[in-house]
């Protein structure tokens, strides 16, 4: 494990991290969820509460494999409902979301990880029902900037948006989607897609 990946275990490094990038991200996915109402709320690979403020007067779930950063968010939010659980794994019993959330998450995992979560979540997903992804895409070829930080994140499955259309688009269709640059002190570390997926 690289040294950096030890330090974003850690909850207070990890949000000042994120907090980096975090609010333009949550820009992005609130543009788009000001577009339709909801009331139940998945937010999968939630961190230590990172987005949990834009839905904290919602029914909320907050799921995240990081034991860590569980216990800090129901510190900060102890009303709400938190799992510490791979998110590929957890099951809910008669439980329909009408908004799910994954913010950067899907590019730490493989292919067939992907693919079996959204056969998963078209499950728990109400009618009418939206799921918001955004995620990092893999940069061009001479983009040595994007290369470099794409090598110090955590994801090891950066992908280009047709490689994401081939994993979900048997069970989901794009209805809006939002490409962005994401900075960092001016600079452009990512090229950022969100879209916002309904059922088939």
């Amino acid at each position: 494990m690289k040294v950096i990946d030890k330090l974003l275990n850690i909850p207070f490094f990890y949000k000042s991290w994120s907090g980096l990038v975090n609010n333009k991200k949550m820009d992005v996915i609130n543009e788009i969820l000001s577009e339709f109402e909801f009331s139940h709320v998945l937010d999968l690979g939630c961190g230590p509460a990172t987005n949990t403020h834009c839905f904290s007067q919602n029914y909320y779930v907050g799921v995240d494999k990081n034991k860590k950063y569980i216990n800090k968010a129901k510190i900060l939010y102890p009303e709400l409902n938190f799992y510490n659980n791979d998110i590929t794994k957890i099951e809910f019993n008669e439980t329909s979301f009408n908004l799910i959330i994954l913010n950067s998450i899907l590019h730490h995992l493989a292919d067939k990880e992907v693919t079996e979560l959204f056969q998963k979540l078209i499950n728990y997903l109400s009618d009418n029902g939206s799921i918001i992804i955004t995620e990092p895409l893999y940069p061009s070829h001479n983009n040595k900037i994007q290369k470099f930080t794409m090598q110090l994140d955590r994801g090891n499955y950066f992908r280009t948006v047709s490689e994401y259309n081939k994993l979900y688009s048997p069970f989901l269709t794009v209805v809006k989607e939002i490409r962005y640059p994401l900075t960092i002190f001016g600079i452009t570390g990512w090229s950022m897609c969100c879209r916002q997926l309904k059922s088939k």
